[in-house]
């Protein structure tokens, strides 16, 4: 008998051990998540305290050439011309139907964005280009999304609806033509073009532009 109760007084201990164990561990895992919640949260204060001056810096980098910091990030697979380069008279057509010219947006940064409804990544992408445009959209920057759908307007215009991309005018180049003038090797293609109409730079592919690493690029051409 005092074999088998001192067994069922290891077994009570036991489980007393085990539910004290278990609470330390979620008690600990808890005060880890709180110092992790209020880490984060002061690095983004910090961090939306510091764009301004991160804006001055990146200016003064663009205007002494040096990009080393400006396409890091989700902008790592941007590419700046070697020199900024005048682009051709682009021409496309806008939400009526009437063509229009790039040179119409003079005095505008531009985003040109080249895409299509059968084109994946470019609709993964659009959300990202939507955001951007109602952050930074003014007299001053416009995101440009050209359609290369063939054929009625319609198709890309209902898409745009369903995936409720609202803040971007519509363009669209029936003839795509404008992927050859461009010499853009794969879509989505999207260059960034500056207020004298030459090209900057180009990113090939998907990119997350409502990143702040976007803005930050986007932010070092924009007028002061």
């Amino acid at each position: 008998m005092g074999i088998i109760h001192m067994f069922k007084k290891l077994s009570t201990l036991s489980k007393s051990y085990a539910k004290t164990t278990i609470a330390v561990f979620l008690v600990g895992f808890i005060i880890l998540y709180i110092l992790f919640v209020i880490e984060e949260a002061v690095s983004e204060a910090t961090r939306v305290q510091q764009i301004p001056l991160l804006d001055n810096l990146d200016r003064s980098l663009a205007q002494a050439g040096s990009y080393s910091k400006l396409n890091i990030g989700k902008m790592s697979a941007f590419e700046f011309q070697k020199e900024p380069r005048m682009l051709p008279d682009i021409r496309f057509r806008n939400s009526a139907g009437k063509l229009i010219s790039l040179r119409g947006f003079s005095n505008k940064v531009i985003l040109l964005n080249i895409w299509a409804t059968w084109c994946a990544p470019c609709l993964r992408e659009m959300p990202h280009l939507n955001e951007l445009q109602s952050r930074l959209g003014s007299d001053t920057f416009e995101v440009v999304a050209v359609s290369l759908d063939a054929g009625s307007p319609e198709k890309p215009k209902k898409l745009l609806r369903k995936i409720s991309v609202d803040a971007l005018h519509f363009y669209h180049d029936p003839t795509a033509q404008l992927s050859f003038t461009l010499k853009a090797l794969g879509m989505p293609t999207t260059l960034l073009i500056d207020n004298n109409g030459r090209e900057i730079g180009r990113l090939v592919g998907a990119a997350d532009w409502s990143s702040t690493d976007a803005s930050r690029l986007i932010n070092a051409y924009l007028p002061n």
